[in-house]
């Protein structure tokens, strides 16, 4: 189990109440999460980007599930031992040419960087998921870092993987979610998706952190969803289907 320093670091990263995240403190953000995973489970800065990705950028519960199950192993088939790639020439299982020139993640599973480079762009085509790119050899899971981007990719390209970079600690992260006013750009963080109302400081909205519609304390959410549907006047034959045959996914909320 971690010490309980770490966890009184990571305390003071996320409010109690919905606090606004300007753009310009997301990256300084996510070094911070990237430090503490680092000195806590003495992984690398790559690795541990890794994992709070695939974690939602929740380094609280990440540092809590690292010492109880074997996460590098679940997660990305990885052991956890860097390994040194080879010297002299190598001959790219890709393009079967042997070069001298190649690219690997510290798994070790290298590629000539001609073959390595061209796997990036054509990942980078996939617009914001590119931030989510694995090393190209199956089964490994280990999520390709920015600087091997930055090999492959212009300028240009580069500033765009960057912006998708920052815009995921929003999407991805269950505890910051983007303001729901039309066409508002700023984000809020919360420590838990417990209800709380925001008033937006940038397009004034006033909303809900954990669901997102029109500000409705005391009414509890669920109390809420259950109001709309009995007002609602205007269903079709196959909305009622739909309620008479389906419940909501307990996650997304979707009707299934």
């Amino acid at each position: 189990m971690l010490p309980s320093l770490s966890l009184g670091r990571q305390a003071s990263y996320v409010s109690d109440l919905p606090v606004p995240i300007e753009e310009s403190a997301i990256k300084p953000k996510q070094e911070a999460f990237i430090r503490e995973i680092v000195n806590t489970c003495g992984v690398s800065s790559d690795v541990a980007r890794s994992l709070l990705l695939v974690s939602g950028w929740n380094c609280e519960a990440l540092i809590n599930k690292f010492f109880d199950e074997p996460l590098l192993e679940k997660l990305f088939k990885y052991d956890g031992v860097p390994k040194v790639p080879k010297s002299g020439p190598f001959l790219c299982s890709c393009c079967y040419d042997e070069k001298e020139d190649t690219m690997a993640l510290e798994c070790g599973h290298q590629l000539c960087k001609d073959c390595y480079c061209e796997y990036l762009r054509a990942q980078f085509k996939d617009g914001p998921e590119c931030i989510l790119t694995t090393c190209p050899q199956a089964p490994c899971k280990l999520i390709v870092p920015e600087a091997m981007f930055k090999m492959a990719l212009t300028p240009e390209q580069m500033e765009k993987y960057r912006y998708y970079d920052r815009k995921s600690f929003i999407d991805i992260s269950k505890r910051a979610k983007w303001c729901s006013g039309p066409n508002c750009t700023l984000a809020y963080e919360c420590r838990t998706n417990a209800q709380a109302d925001v008033n937006c400081k940038q397009c004034k909205t006033d909303w809900c952190f954990s669901c997102l519609k029109k500000a409705h304390r005391p009414l509890p959410c669920e109390d809420l969803v259950k109001w709309f549907e009995r007002i609602n006047q205007t269903e079709d034959d196959t909305e009622v289907w739909l309620k008479l045959n389906t419940k909501p996914c307990p996650k997304c909320k979707v009707s299934i």
